[in-house]
């Protein structure tokens, strides 16, 4: 799992993506 933040989207994107896998 990587996990980039470059920019709000991919953080976003990430933020998300942690919230499914809680």
């Amino acid at each position: 799992m990587e996990h980039r933040i470059v920019g709000p989207g991919p953080y976003r994107a990430t933020r998300l993506g942690l919230i499914l896998l809680s």
